[in-house]
């Protein structure tokens, strides 16, 4: 079923114009597994990127799927940290920042990333509730996400897209529309479409 990602991200790119990446849990982390540009930066996909659950959008909307003992064995013990460094220094975000205006050097993350469980269960309610998740910029002021569960997927993953916060906000009906239709059971690429 992860194979059916890779049409799935290049429709919805397509459709939307935005970075669109599939993430898919791996041990402790959310792993880029497919990834199109849409009319914007590409980004390496497989073990290369990958981010911590607690601090995107695509994190949270794999976090959701896991019980609260499977996400315990996944976090870091609290402080959580701050985890623009370690995200700057992988490979690709050189590319990606240049593309979406971010410095080489980000400044620390904004206090909307979570710093322990109970703050990241505030942050996981909605998501719940909702099915979507939101990052209106936390991580990096230029860049935001709106990313969906993939729970038809045989691993937990998300589907997500990428863009300055503003374009995200003008196209929020177009990405979920688009996103939703990728994560429907059976989804082909001429659904999203």
């Amino acid at each position: 079923a992860m194979r059916q990602a890779e049409p799935l991200v290049h429709a919805v790119a397509g459709v939307t114009g935005l970075l669109t990446q599939v993430y898919a849990l791996v041990g402790t982390r959310a792993v880029v597994l497919a990834a199109s540009g849409g009319r914007g930066p590409a980004t390496p996909t497989g073990l290369v990127a990958n981010v911590p659950l607690f601090a995107t959008a695509a994190g949270r909307a794999i976090a959701v799927q896991l019980s609260a003992a499977e996400l315990d064995a996944r976090l870091p013990e609290p402080p959580y940290p701050d985890p623009v460094g370690e995200l700057a220094a992988q490979p690709g975000f050189g590319s990606i920042a240049g593309a979406m205006g971010l410095p080489a050097d980000p400044p620390p993350a904004s206090r909307a990333i979570a710093r322990d469980r109970e703050e990241l269960e505030r942050q996981l309610e909605p998501i719940r509730a909702g099915g979507i998740a939101f990052d209106h910029g936390d991580l990096f002021p230029q860049l935001g996400c709106i990313a969906i569960p993939w729970t038809n997927s045989p691993l937990p993953a998300a589907f997500s897209c990428l863009g300055v916060p503003a374009d995200l906000a003008a196209a929020d009906d177009l990405v979920k529309a688009a996103i939703t239709a990728a994560v429907a059971a059976g989804a082909r690429p001429q659904d999203v479409v």
